[in-house]
């Protein structure tokens, strides 16, 4: 499941410094492991901010996996000297649910603006299409994996 950074049009993460793959199918807690293992792999790499965005997204990942994937196979983070890529790879092939970014409008929010906080889902790709850079789906031979990218504008700070 080799990264792509064609998502953000005019970004060029620059090289690859890091890479981490973690297999989640064993793991009594795959959130846990993820948040760790991103918070550990970008320290040093991008602001406290952006690794609390990156922990966020990547446990929504697996809890998206979890919940409609038919449970998490493995997650890959690559670290560039400009970005970060979170990977998650889950059983399902079925696109219908994460096929398009949420869009901001025509929720069923009062104000109109993000999802029904009423809601008993939804508000996973919303954080995540407003923490990450970009995100999208892609088809892989095990099912299918979904993708955020991270800009690191400063460049890290390695």
């Amino acid at each position: 499941m080799p990264p792509t950074t064609e998502l953000v049009p005019g970004t060029e993460l620059g090289e690859l410094v890091d890479h981490a793959d973690v297999d989640l199918r064993a793991q009594i807690a795959p959130g846990q492991v993820a948040r760790s293992l991103v918070r550990r792999t970008l320290k040093g790499w991008a602001d406290v901010e952006r690794i609390d965005n990156a922990v966020l997204v990547a446990s929504e990942l697996i809890g998206n996996a979890a919940l409609h994937g038919g449970g998490p196979i493995r997650m890959t983070l690559d670290v560039y000297t400009r970005g970060a890529v979170v990977a998650v790879l889950d059983h399902s092939t079925d696109f219908a649910a994460v096929s398009m970014p949420p869009s901001s409008t025509g929720s069923d929010h009062a104000d109109g603006i993000g999802p029904d906080t009423n809601a008993p889902h939804g508000r996973g790709l919303f954080l995540i299409t407003h923490l990450a850079t970009a995100w999208t789906v892609k088809r892989e031979a095990q099912g299918k994996a979904v993708v955020a990218i991270f800009s690191l504008p400063d460049g890290g700070q390695r």
